[in-house]
């Protein structure tokens, strides 16, 4: 047995309804001024086509007028009023405007006609609640001079109509203002409105009392008609443009119509331009605002123009593009399609034409959007052609062009993109008269890998390690074995190269990516990654095939340089051999810049500065002035370099910080009493790190990393004694 289908109405909640379309389809309030004037000018062409009785002299025009006392706006034109039963029928009908269907019975065989109405949708009204509580209309068809009605409304599902009077044919439409819309009771602010929406429309338009309407500039597209490209056209333009905006455009091109593949012509006015310079991701165009039958839909389209094109902006006037209901964007249909292709090709052509015959004219432009031409030009291969050779890039040498860099740097591009160990490689790269791009930049190291691609140039990264920078030294002699085991001594890898710049004692180069690997390795000891991300970055760490000791960095020591080589004829004998190996390792870590923690760098200074102070003979007697007071020796007990640095600049020595009150000491350098009272117990009870000088070295002054190793020995024997 079949069940009955049973169909049911859909009910409708008509306030509700009303609600959301007045209140929530438009994004701006400002947008209801726009449907008035709208509305104010269809009745006016409406009354030119319709009306017999007229003769020449019609003027068709509107006025809007601000009433501060009630509170109230107003907006009138004398274009062809509403009859009552066309109040019933259009007015009094959502979704059904008398606009809509007179551009439909003109059609084609009256297009011309029909592209100056404006309205498409019969919603506009609904769009005054957005800034009204009440809506008052008055108004006298030129059909029924003689009688006029009044239609009032305050959003509800009813509207009152009745007999009113007015001298003459057209509509009053007078808006009783909410409290958050009152702002457009000021002149200033409601002339701004009427420009930004009504600039183009063809029919003037007052602002109360004014003696010249707000649209009387009008766009040069609609004073010069067809006139024929050329000088003269693109000046008239380009005063325009900066008229409107401030800005004087390094080039102009008027729009013309659009022919589509079927042999369609899509009306298109306009102009694109290109501002004089951009900031990128602060200041890029690439939009456009869109006008369309003359009234403004949006001042940001942002897909009109290819997206190579961020350093253009424009205004597009055309009929034929179709609104969204809210008339606020447009849509993508193929209309917006065929334009969109058209402004793109005639872009392209624009362009070309400049390159061709006005070079200067279009270095200018690529100068000016240098940076945003560069990151788009890589998708647009077309422009790319025409600009690659014009576009800069920041070098060692300062700003040049890919030509003028490949003049410094024949036959190859060299470039870094991060900062890691970047010093010292431009140290090497600038000895040997190699140019480096800076591509850190957006988008910079695509354009290059892009122009080594088309023009067939090898395109390297900066790496310091590279094979050409060095040199193997062999040492068949053993003249440098006592050097390079002092500096394997220092807990790094040693290789034995010649390189320049001569004056370069070593350097510390890491492995690619070590950076990285070792901040990784430092979270996940720290656990700061859990679950997936956790096995994510432990699977990183086990592909990266380093072995530990090359993570930490190579010592590549330089045979030609005149210091090292006065070392390593030292000997280790020498009492300045370890000290002066030691700030050579120091520095080369400092300049490394990478892979460097507060920790390491405060460790480099005190073993530059302990070595520097073994050497000129200040090591401190520790009979008469105790044991030193260091920064490592504090950070190493929870204190922070900031605070550290503070005790020692006031205490050199562990006793001399010991005798003072901790309680006092604290307060009187912004440290924590509880952390510094931990310290003091813990520099009671430890044995005090002998310095260099106090580590029986035969006669020899050991390098810190010695002299730790024998601490270590000498506190484990301690301890040993102390169990026995």
């Amino acid at each position: 047995m079949s069940e009955e289908l049973e169909i049911l109405p859909v009910d409708i909640h008509l306030p509700g309804l009303l609600k959301v379309l007045g209140e929530h389809l438009y994004s701006d309030p400002r947008v209801a001024i726009r449907e008035l004037i709208q509305n104010a000018h269809d009745s006016c062409v409406r009354r030119r086509q319709e009306d017999g009785s007229l003769d020449d002299g019609y003027e068709p025009e509107i006025t809007v007028s601000i009433d501060s006392t009630s509170q109230q706006l107003l907006i009138q034109d004398n274009g062809s009023g509403l009859t009552h039963d066309e109040i019933t029928v259009f007015l009094a009908t959502v979704g059904r405007g008398y606009t809509r269907e007179l551009r439909e019975r003109l059609g084609n065989a009256q297009r011309e006609e029909a592209l100056d109405l404006i309205g498409m949708f019969g919603l506009g009204l609904l769009s005054s609640f957005m800034i009204a509580t009440r809506i008052e209309i008055t108004t006298s068809s030129y059909q029924a001079p003689a009688e006029a009605w009044r239609w009032i409304s305050d959003g509800g599902q009813s509207y009152a109509l009745r007999k009113a009077t007015r001298e003459t044919i057209g509509t009053t439409v007078r808006l009783d203002l909410r409290t958050d819309a009152q702002f457009l009771l000021d002149h200033t602010i409601l002339r701004a409105v009427l420009k930004t929406y009504a600039a183009f429309l063809p029919i003037p338009i007052y602002l109360g009392e004014d003696a010249f309407p707000i649209n009387n500039t009008p766009a040069p597209w609609l004073v010069d008609g067809d006139e024929e490209p050329g000088p003269g056209q693109r000046a008239r333009y380009s005063a325009w443009i900066e008229d409107r905006t401030e800005l004087r455009p390094l080039t102009v091109l008027p729009l013309t119509d659009v022919e589509t593949e079927a042999g369609e012509v899509i009306p298109l006015r306009g102009v694109l331009f290109v501002p004089p310079r951009s900031i990128i991701s602060l200041q890029e165009f690439g939009d456009v605002t869109v006008y369309v039958r003359h009234m403004l839909i949006t001042e940001r389209e942002r897909d009109l123009l290819p997206a190579w094109a961020r350093f253009v902006s424009g205004i597009v006037d055309c009929p034929a593009l179709n609104p969204t209901a809210s008339r606020e964007t447009l849509r993508h249909d193929e209309v917006f399609a065929a334009v969109q292709a058209a402004l793109e090709k005639a872009l392209f052509a624009h362009f070309e034409d400049l390159a061709d015959h006005a070079p200067l004219d279009w270095q200018a432009i690529v100068q000016a959007h240098n940076d945003l031409i560069k990151g788009w030009s890589v998708r647009a291969p077309e422009l790319f052609t025409r600009v690659a050779d014009l576009v800069s890039f920041k070098t060692s040498r300062g700003e040049l062009t890919l030509p003028a860099y490949l003049r410094e740097n024949p036959g190859r591009i060299f470039y870094y993109d991060n900062e890691d160990g970047v010093t010292q490689a431009l140290a090497l790269f600038e000895a040997r008269r190699l140019a480096v791009i800076d591509a850190r930049w957006f988008a910079d190291t695509a354009f290059l890998k892009a122009y080594g691609n088309v023009y067939g140039v090898p395109v390297e990264e900066l790496t310091p390690s590279a094979s050409y920078l060095f040199t193997p030294v062999e040492d068949p002699n053993h003249h440098w074995q006592a050097l390079l085991a002092a500096c394997q001594a220092e807990g790094f890898p040693v290789r034995l190269l010649a390189y320049e710049p001569e004056h370069l004692p070593m350097i510390l180069l890491y492995p690619a990516g070590a950076q990285k690997v070792r901040r990784a390795q430092h979270n996940m000891d720290e656990g700061r990654f859990v679950g997936p991300i956790r096995s994510l970055v432990r699977g990183f760490l086990e592909r990266q095939q380093v072995d530990d000791a090359v993570m930490k960095g190579v010592l590549h020591l330089n045979a030609r340089n005149p210091l090292l080589r006065r070392i390593r004829d030292m000997g280790p004998e020498h009492a300045n051999f370890a000290p002066l190996l030691s700030i050579l390792v120091a520095n080369a870590r400092m300049f490394a810049g990478q892979n460097l923690s507060a920790q390491d760098a405060i460790a480099c200074f005190e073993q530059i500065n302990t070595s520097l102070s073994g050497i000129a003979g200040l090591m401190p007697d520790e009979a008469s002035h105790g044991h030193a007071l260091t920064i490592r020796q504090l950070t190493a007990l929870g204190l922070q370099p900031a605070a550290a640095n503070r005790l020692t600049a006031e205490f050199e020595t562990v006793e001399a910080l010991l005798q003072s009150d901790a309680q006092q000491v604290a307060e009187r350098l912004h440290i924590s009493p509880l952390l510094l009272a931990t310290i003091y117990e813990e520099l009671r009870r430890q044995p005090v790190a002998p310095t260099t000088e106090e580590i029986p070295t035969n006669g020899k002054l050991l390098s810190l990393n010695d002299a730790r190793q024998t601490r270590d020995a000498r506190t484990h024997e301690e301890l040993k004694n102390d169990g026995e």
